[in-house]
């Protein structure tokens, strides 16, 4: 047995200096390659808020009146990663200024959280995976394209931490329903759960799944699940209530909000709490639950009840308090209140919105994805079948959350990072099997040579397989929405030049270059990729669309904007969207249409093959 300890401890130590090397390595190619570039816009606008957070903006102020200029612009996004953000900074501004600090830390966090979640595999798994399936485990996750999308070095958004707070709740999760009662596991599920909502809205549905499957194991068994769920639900409350507190000034608490963690969210926490403490008062003094068919009509009876209660019951029951509690939006989820028009125009053509077989997303991701669920589900199934199956439970409770995970990552390829986590849990357990037949071959370099290349064959097929169709399909359009156009020159040049020394102006462009030029310049934007700035988006492509000038200049003197950008190499968003005969103001001019109240500035070489600037003509100008 200690012999047995001994060769865990030590393969634990080399799964740790692998998954550390890996990681560096990333960071290392990064920099070499990439550095100071951010992979996307989120990473921009996350850095602008913890910079506005530093400089004394104040806890609960996070809108800023450089973006949609000059009303402003208020994310929808909370604080955690902040403060995670501002932790790493501060100490490292020791040595360099906070920007610069804040700067390298956003590129260095997302890398340590993908180490902190590979830490945290092996234990999150061990109730069903055997002695060294965990470290098999952690190594299939480094050619994951879902997953290391997420963890990419310089991607500094809530994506990173809430697939570790996915990991870290799917292992407390795994742990209440394989064994009895541990009321300290059961708290700990609901704080992590609460801080996963906190964090981001998508956990609602890895959350409430598991108090799902924690209720349909009550009805089924009855067992301590009552108690289970009690201490999950009151501690998911209490996180939650916490949360809001953290998150909200008082005065604003009763405020409904759909993207972010609101009294919407409090209240749907606060059902299910309330809905375990009157089922255990009810199991405490009554027999009543000794029969299923009880069980299923209380909980079918409680389910309908708080959807009838989100739905209509609550607004009329509330009204005399002028608060509506809850809720009907709250099914439409996140983007309740995003208009039809902006949907139109904007947010069904953002990229991780789009299907997993789309032609505009990556085809090596759909590859992979497919691939890994043809095998694992299947294996996983078989798994199930066996009567020396270990932890069945555990692998039904597998089995569940890939039917919750795989119908939404299709839907929307920004949820495919979940069930690719799931996925690898049963290939760990095909590696497994694979590599114990190579154990009858005689120990030698041959053995370890057949396993390392056994192990890279088994993990990068699916990845090489995805690589090769994307590259034999030749997906342009994709190619086109992925191309990224470096702003480094064009902002310094906004910063440094001498007609634009000392001024802060307000600039039209490409609403994807928007926090990026608010991050490096002292500029203001009028359109940013988020659906809080409904307003800055649609003047944008209206004016872009515009087919007569006369309209696209209403537009720019309403916004009083100063500045026009447009990047000759990346499709402006009315023009990819505008459909007809006549063209757009966009299109005339990259064509140097000019109207006589734009004039073109000359911009240096370097940058003029990249872009066109205009400034709008003006009294004084």
């Amino acid at each position: 047995m200690s012999t047995e300890n001994s060769e865990e401890k030590k393969g634990f130590i080399w799964f740790v200096l692998l998954c550390a090397s890996m990681c560096l390595v990333g960071c290392i190619f990064y920099v070499l390659r990439l550095a100071p570039e951010l992979p996307d816009t989120d990473c921009y606008w996350r850095l602008n808020r913890v910079q506005m957070l530093y400089e004394g903006s104040g806890w609960y102020e996070t809108k800023s009146f450089r973006s949609n200029a000059p009303y402003g612009e208020s994310l929808h996004w909370t604080r955690p990663l902040d403060v995670l953000l501002m932790a790493g900074a501060i100490p490292a501004s020791a040595f360099v200024d906070f920007k610069t600090a804040l700067f390298w830390w956003g590129v260095f966090i997302s890398p340590v959280l993908f180490f902190c979640t590979l830490m945290v595999v092996p234990w999150a798994t061990r109730p069903i995976l055997g002695r060294q399936e965990p470290f098999f485990l952690g190594i299939l996750f480094f050619f994951q394209a879902a997953i290391l999308a997420v963890f990419l070095p310089g991607r500094c958004d809530q994506h990173s931490l809430l697939l570790l707070l996915f990991v870290v709740l799917f292992g407390f999760g795994l742990r209440i329903i394989s064994g009895p009662l541990n009321r300290w596991v059961c708290y700990a599920a609901g704080v992590v759960g609460g801080l996963s909502i906190w964090v981001g809205l998508e956990s609602i549905l890895v959350v409430f799944t598991i108090a799902a499957i924690f209720g349909l194991l009550w009805i089924w068994e009855k067992g301590d699940f009552a108690q289970k769920s009690i201490s999950y639900g009151s501690s998911l409350f209490a996180m939650v209530s916490i949360s809001m507190l953290l998150e909200r000034p008082l005065g604003d608490l009763a405020t409904q909000e759909f993207d972010r963690i609101s009294i919407v969210h409090w209240s749907i926490c606060g059902f299910l709490a309330g809905f375990w403490i009157i089922a255990g008062l009810i199991n405490r003094f009554s027999e009543i639950f000794s029969r299923r068919t009880a069980r299923l009509i209380f909980a079918v009876s409680g389910a309908g009840l708080a959807a009838i209660s989100v739905w209509y019951l609550f607004p009329k029951m509330w009204q005399s308090f002028s608060i509506c509690f809850l809720f009907p939006k709250f099914y439409s989820g996140q983007v309740a209140d995003v208009g039809p028009r902006l949907v139109e125009v904007w947010h069904e053509r953002v990229g991780e919105l789009q299907h997993m077989y789309s032609r505009n997303t990556w085809i090596a991701m759909a590859v992979q994805f497919t691939g890994t669920m043809v095998i694992s589900v299947p294996f996983l199934l078989y798994l199930l079948s066996r009567k020396d199956c270990r932890n069945k439970r555990g692998w039904h409770y597998v089995l569940i959350l890939l039917f919750v995970f795989i119908p939404p990552s299709i839907y929307r390829i920004r949820w495919a990072s979940y069930p690719q986590f799931l996925f690898m849990l049963p290939m760990a357990g095909v590696m497994d099997m694979a590599l114990k037949s190579l154990q009858k071959q005689k120990a030698g370099v041959l053995r370890a040579l057949k396993y390392f290349l056994f192990i890279m064959i088994f993990s990068a097929t699916f990845l090489a397989l995805g690589i090769a169709a994307e590259v034999i399909a030749g997906n342009k359009q994709a190619k086109a929405e992925d191309k990224k156009v470096s702003l480094v020159k064009i902002c310094r040049y906004l910063n440094e030049d001498q007609k634009w020394l000392g001024r802060n102006v307000r600039i039209l462009t490409n609403m994807d270059f928007g926090p990026e030029i608010i991050y490096r310049t002292r500029h203001e934007v009028i359109g940013t990729p988020y659906h809080r700035n409904w307003r800055g988006i649609l003047d944008t492509y209206d004016i872009m669309t515009a087919e007569e000038d006369e309209t696209a200049h209403k537009l720019v003197e309403q916004r009083k904007v100063e500045l026009i950008l447009l990047s000759l190499k990346l499709p402006e968003l009315g023009d990819r969207l505008k459909i007809g005969d006549k063209s757009t103001f966009y299109q005339r001019l990259c064509r140097n249409e000019c109207p006589n109240w734009l004039r073109a500035i000359e911009l240096p070489d370097e940058l003029a093959v990249s872009f066109k600037l205009f400034e709008v003509a003006r009294g004084g100008n």
